[in-house]
Order: C-alpha cells, then structure tokens, then sequence
C-alpha cells in the first residue's frame, strides 16, 4: 500500500519514530504524481485528508500521513523503538 511504503520512508535512521523525517516522502520514496494522488486518494479513504487529490504533498497530506503513521507504526514496522 502506498500509505504504508510512505510511512517507511518517513522512518528516522536510528529506527525510531522520534523525528519523523516528513522531507523523506517525496525523496525516498521517488513517488511520481500518479502515485502522490493515490496516497492522497488512500488518506482520504481512510477519513484523515480532506484536501485536494492533486499529487502535490501539502501540509494537509503530511498531516494526515503522520496520522495515520502514528496510530499505524508499530503494524507496519514491528521493530520500532519509541
């Protein structure tokens, strides 16, 4: 899912969700817009994006991706420290 592999990209290197590295989730994860929009898309499914579906990630799609980051981490990557 394109919600979680954002996530991972968000991860800080220390293996820790103490900084969330939101810089990482165009970077990382190389997405194109196509992609940026299914995320969008996915975050608004899931009730946490109310924005624009338009491919470009704004304050409100990191907002709602470390939403969904928080209350999902430990599903998605089990080994986090806190």
């Amino acid at each position: 899912e394109v919600v979680e592999s954002a996530v991972r990209a968000m991860i800080d290197d220390d293996g820790t969700d103490k900084g969330w590295r939101l810089d990482r989730i165009d970077q990382a994860a190389k997405m194109s817009d196509e992609t940026k929009r299914e995320l969008q898309s996915q975050l608004r499914a899931l009730g946490l994006y109310h924005g624009s579906v338009d491919g470009r990630i704004s304050s409100d799609t990191r907002a709602a991706l470390v939403m969904f980051a928080k209350v999902n981490v430990q599903r998605i990557c089990p080994i986090m420290r806190n």
